[in-house]
């Protein structure tokens, strides 16, 4: 106004610059729009906490005009590893190929093909903490020349990475002279040529001539081989607790002190499994609390994985039992039968069921739910027929239910309890009149030593051939 009353164009001249300026950078971003398409992966995708992976990036740019001027940023959980923020992106060609060939480039700075359609971005990730964690999706943002406006797009999915419980190495590979079984047994078996080990049926194309029964081709009139007839194989159960005192007027301090107890039983049941497994046993594990164990591979291929069956309920005559499973992990989540690992399958399955374990209230033990993240399936109140050496890791002190575990210790040979500092003096006594044994752990460095005395000491340990 001032500069019309006065007759001043130059004051005029200042005022339009000043307004068509943000108009203009406002449209310089909004009518380059940014088209990527993003790829993400993590090597390894399976990584122990503490343990360290590589984040993989893949942008591409799917537009027809160059790419250049943008930064990006990585989205990731709160509490992880500090994500890439405002980093350049090296200039990319668009499918015109005004900037040359299609090809890679490695790394932050710049690449001899650094003008490629295609460009890959990798940084480690070090999370310190067992859990299942969601990254993206990646952040990409681009300012006008003069900085005035600044345009941000959210491109890529997001794509979760399973950080498993750290594993303890345990002394031995077993302990077949207390389990009765394993690897090393199982071995023996088949070497063992007696004739209550083998079974005789006719000979197939492809038979070794050595496998020849000749007595039993004499009896029959025609060709016999030795079949072995391989008994039921070794297994052993585990129980899991899972479940959290009241937490009604509990302190910070206590609260905090429990949560600690329960990633040391999570820590104690992933390396005592891991060790069975890789000693050839298979391992039933059973929860105490809402089932939980399973559930984040429902709908995903099972290596060989079969439900355990002929089960009965918790307190019932004869608990424990062989359920037949094959090599990764058997039973139906939230069905209330034990979940079965054997195998290496197994032990993968195992550590990424166990990343992303929960410790509930013991109210939901009846009621099927585990808040604060969602309904869980009912609690596993069965478990196979049958003695079995059992294992079990209680940190839930009050919560615990003893009349479950004196049933499961009825049927255990033997019964084997890892009891966290939760757990009171009198539980534990209780808990050795019904025929536990209990072995106080404090720390994932005692596990070791913890591990000598339920097996009796280095002499009760056997080494597999």
């Amino acid at each position: 106004m001032v500069s019309f009353s006065e007759n001043r164009r130059d004051l005029l001249f200042i005022a339009l610059l000043l307004v068509s300026v943000p108009i203009v950078a406002g449209l310089s971003v909004a009518l380059r729009p940014v088209r990527v398409r993003v790829g993400r992966d993590f090597r390894p995708n399976l990584v122990s906490a503490g343990g360290q992976t590589t984040e993989l990036l893949t942008v591409e740019n799917v537009g027809v005009q160059p790419l250049s001027g943008v930064r990006w940023r990585e989205t990731g959980p709160m509490g992880t590893t500090p994500m890439p923020r405002d980093l350049p992106l090296p200039p990319l060609s668009g499918l015109g190929g005004a900037w040359g060939r299609s090809g890679g480039w490695d790394g932050f700075g710049e690449g001899p093909d650094a003008a490629a359609r295609t460009v890959r971005l990798e940084f480690p990730l070090a999370p310190h903490a067992r859990g299942r964690y969601e990254y993206g999706p990646v952040v990409l943002a681009r300012s006008d020349p003069f900085g005035l406006v600044m345009a941000r797009w959210a491109v890529g999915g997001r794509h979760e990475l399973v950080v498993t419980p750290r594993v303890t190495p345990l002394p031995g590979r077993g302990h077949a002279s207390m389990l009765g079984g394993g690897e090393a047994l199982e071995r023996q078996r088949l070497l063992n040529q007696n004739s209550d080990e083998l079974i005789a049926r006719e000979y197939r194309p492809g038979d070794s001539l050595r496998r020849v029964n000749w007595p039993a081709t004499a009896r029959h009139g025609e060709i016999m081989v030795r079949q072995e007839e391989h008994r039921s194989d070794s297994g052993v159960r585990f129980v899991l607790d899972t479940l959290a005192p009241a937490e009604s007027g509990a302190r910070e301090v206590d609260r905090a002190r429990r949560a600690s107890a329960f990633e040391l039983g999570v820590e104690v049941a992933a390396s005592v499994c891991t060790h069975l497994l890789a000693a050839g046993y298979r391992v039933d594990v059973v929860e105490l609390g809402p089932a939980q164990l399973g559930t984040a591979r429902l709908g995903r291929a099972s290596n060989g994985a079969t439900a355990a069956t002929d089960a009965a309920p918790l307190g019932a005559t004869g608990l424990g039992g062989s359920p037949v499973a094959g090599n990764g992990a058997g039973g139906t989540a939230g069905s209330g039968d034990p979940v079965s690992y054997r195998g290496s399958g197994g032990i993968s399955h195992l550590l990424e069921d166990l990343a992303g374990i929960l410790q509930v209230p013991a109210e939901a033990r009846d009621a099927g739910t585990g808040e604060p993240n969602g309904p869980l399936a009912p609690p596993r109140s069965r478990v196979p027929r049958g003695a079995l050496p059992t294992f079990a890791v209680l940190g839930a002190g009050a919560a615990l239910d003893l009349a479950v575990l004196a049933a499961l210790a009825a049927s255990a040979r033997p019964a084997i309890a890892f009891v966290l500092e939760p757990v009171p003096t009198d539980a534990s006594e209780r808990l050795r009149e019904a025929g536990w044994r209990c072995i106080p752990v404090r720390s994932a460095i005692a596990l070791p030593e913890a591990w000598l005395d339920s097996v009796g000491g280095r002499g009760a340990l056997h080494e597999p051939a």
